[in-house]
């Protein structure tokens, strides 16, 4: 069929938007920033503290903005406040020479009301409770009392006073009884202790001819007592020679190391692992790409709930953390962070991607509301996919030079990729969003192959195939580390050029630059031109619409007539995303030049597959093909839109055919 009509008042609006790309929007008002705190009042003992929050236009500036006492004129240190001299006291904030209403705090005296827990610490196993207990003037009013958690912003209803939590960090609380407020009391929650003695093992799998063998390591409290540690295989009940183990017997083995630290001591037993002899699915461990920044508070926060997710599930997760810079503030950014931001489309942090899995919103997960649990159940979701190739690594150091054999064994016969990076553990800094100094770990250094891997070809089930690399580790500590990991796709699936042929991004994530796609034409039948995308871009960034997408860029450059470069002030993750959404919708410059908004609002011209040739206001907008269109004529010729303000109107006409189709039911 040659026409079809299609109705639906929200699909009215969406055929609106997208067509109207050359619409100019009117220039907002200049906004000022927005200061908030997290509480209106607090005890003033010096302890409790007001948490300022700074935003601009919908985006949180706070480590970018000053926070000053209007009385005193004196800047705050941070985002936070206390003090021990009640009273009332009022602040602003300042940010792009633009400066904020005011925000009053109130430092409330101390008072006879007393709040005291039982428990200063508690385990994070959800079972381990701490007890408040409520008194004024000496007399008991717990069951009165209304108990706040000050970290959480909890307020409990009246007479709940027990706390229990499966996330590690320290809590505070407060309690509040006739208009009173008591002193705030502090809980600890502890990781569970884990099994101070560990063994490990050099492969998850090893062939079954008798020469290929697993090295085993036993660590007790961090140390290595292998030789002083008995290695079981408790499938065979057999005592392990040394501290390898090979056989010709195909069959899953399972290992578990014994250790007495002094003749007065008990003997410690670790957890059992297993070791693949043969044709047996191999250990999977879980990718963990983590995009984080040293001026990202939110990430400083979740920082304690990952660490009691790995520490509660061990041993599952290979992480590498991908630091971004925000203008200057965090020095461990990788000069190779834009081949992470070209592959991983993401607008806020810190964000999660498990496995390289970009489905759902394709924007990674957000984790700041996660769970200790909820991390792990993540976690154990992609451990249970499997995997379906083994990695061994061997390497040698030649001075400050790392030279590492990657072996792969896949389980299946099929196409792979290798990728190979280098971490670093053990680096001291700071982090917002954490008091004192922060140990980095797993921070990503070196990229020696694509960020999906390099192809390894197409192998075949249970045979080995190995790869050479070497790093210089010069410029490192001693901690660094090797991972190596294997993927059985190449990442394509994301973002894919259409009116450009290619977009580049520079390893440090500050350029981009667009290929011009030179077979595009405008409805109109004129060519589209790289002043064109530029003047596109610089209207979203003048317009200031799409504020959050655009505050990264410096500016707009036509290089040639093929070329555009986007300069960045700092690396965006989004970016990709951006320059595919709406906002950055490609027009004509001279055709908006020549028309008033109105006249581009009732007739927007653009590049797409359908050209607008009638719009009755209230009735119907009639879209035709446009024969011209670069990627090739639709091949439905006339598509007829109309709004059905009532539902069973739109389904009666539905069913009498008289729509082809019938959207937003």
């Amino acid at each position: 069929m040659n026409k079809i009509k299609i109705f639906g008042f929200m699909l009215l609006l969406a055929a609106v938007g997208l067509m109207a790309g050359c619409k100019k929007q009117p220039t907002p008002t200049a906004t000022k920033p927005v200061l908030t705190a997290d509480i209106p009042e607090i005890l003033a003992d010096g302890t409790e503290k007001a948490t300022f929050t700074v935003t601009y236009n919908g985006v949180d500036v706070t480590s970018q903005a000053t926070i000053t006492n209007t009385a005193t004129g004196e800047a705050l240190t941070g985002n936070t406040f206390s003090t021990t001299t009640p009273g009332t006291y009022t602040f602003a904030a300042s940010y792009n020479n633009e400066t904020s209403e005011t925000v009053t705090i109130e430092a409330l005296p101390t008072s006879d009301l007393l709040l005291a827990v039982d428990k200063p610490s508690i385990i994070n196993n959800g079972e381990d409770v701490a007890t408040f207990t409520v008194t004024y003037q000496g007399n008991d009013v717990t069951a009165q009392a209304v108990i706040v958690n000050m970290t959480s912003a909890d307020r409990w209803d009246a007479g709940v006073n027990t706390f229990s939590s499966q996330s590690s960090g320290t809590y505070e609380f407060r309690a509040s009884y006739d208009g009173k407020s008591s002193n705030s009391v502090t809980v600890t929650v502890t990781i569970e202790p884990q099994n101070p003695l560990t063994l490990h093992a050099s492969t998850p799998r090893i062939n079954a001819n008798g020469a290929d063998e697993v090295v085993f390591t036993v660590l007790y409290d961090g140390e290595d007592v292998t030789s002083q540690a008995t290695i079981t295989n408790t499938t065979s009940a057999e005592t392990v020679t040394g501290n390898t183990f090979s056989s010709s017997v195909a069959a899953l083995y399972q290992f578990e190391a014994s250790y007495q630290a002094s003749p007065a001591d008990p003997t410690i037993v670790s957890d059992a692992i297993t070791v693949a002899c043969g044709d047996y699915d191999f250990y999977k461990n879980v990718l963990l790409f983590r995009f984080t920044g040293a001026w990202c508070q939110p990430c400083g926060q979740f920082s304690s709930t990952l660490k009691a997710a790995l520490d509660a599930y061990p041993d599952r997760v290979i992480q590498m953390a991908i630091h971004t810079n925000a203008g200057g503030t965090d020095n461990l950014t990788s000069s190779q962070l834009g081949l992470f931001l070209l592959y991983f489309s993401h607008n806020s942090w810190p964000t999660l991607f498990f496995d390289f899995d970009r489905t759902d919103t394709g924007k990674g997960i957000s984790p700041v509301n996660m769970s200790t649990q909820e991390v792990v159940s993540t976690i154990q979701g992609y451990q249970a996919k499997g995997a379906q190739a083994g990695i061994a690594m061997t390497s040698t150091m030649e001075g400050r030079t790392a030279n590492v054999t990657v072996r792969v064994t896949p389980s299946q016969s099929g196409t792979y990729y290798l990728g190979v990076a280098v971490v670093e553990d053990g680096l001291a800094g700071t982090q917002n969003g954490v008091e004192g100094t922060y140990i980095n770990n797993d921070t990503f250094r070196i990229l020696d192959t694509e960020v999906t891997g390099n192809e390894l070809g197409s192998l075949t089930a249970n045979t080995e195939v190995s790869q050479q690399f070497s790093f210089d580790l010069s410029k490192y500590t001693d901690n660094c580390r090797i991972v190596a990991y294997v993927n059985m796709s190449d990442g394509n699936g994301g973002y894919e050029p259409y009116l450009c042929d290619e977009v580049n991004v520079s390893e440090d994530g500050l350029t981009y630059t667009i290929v011009l796609n030179k077979e595009v034409k405008f409805q109109d039948g004129s060519v589209l031109t790289t002043e064109d995308i530029a003047y596109s871009i610089q209207r979203t960034i003048d317009a200031g619409w799409a504020f959050d997408m655009t505050l990264c860029i410096d500016s707009v450059e036509v290089v040639d007539e093929h070329t555009v470069e986007l300069h960045l002030n700092t690396p965006f993750g989004g970016m990709m995303g951006s320059l595919a959404s709406p906002f950055f919708s490609i027009m004509s410059k001279a055709y908006c030049e020549a028309h008033t908004d109105e006249e581009i609002a009732r007739a927007p011209m653009g590049t797409g597959a359908y050209k607008l040739v009638e719009w009755a206001s209230g009735d119907h907008i009639t879209l035709e093909a446009n024969e011209d269109y670069f990627a090739g004529a639709p091949a439905i010729k006339t598509i007829t839109l109309r709004p059905y303000t009532d539902k069973n109107t739109g389904l009666i006409a539905l069913e009498a055919g008289e729509l082809d189709a019938f959207l937003n039911i």
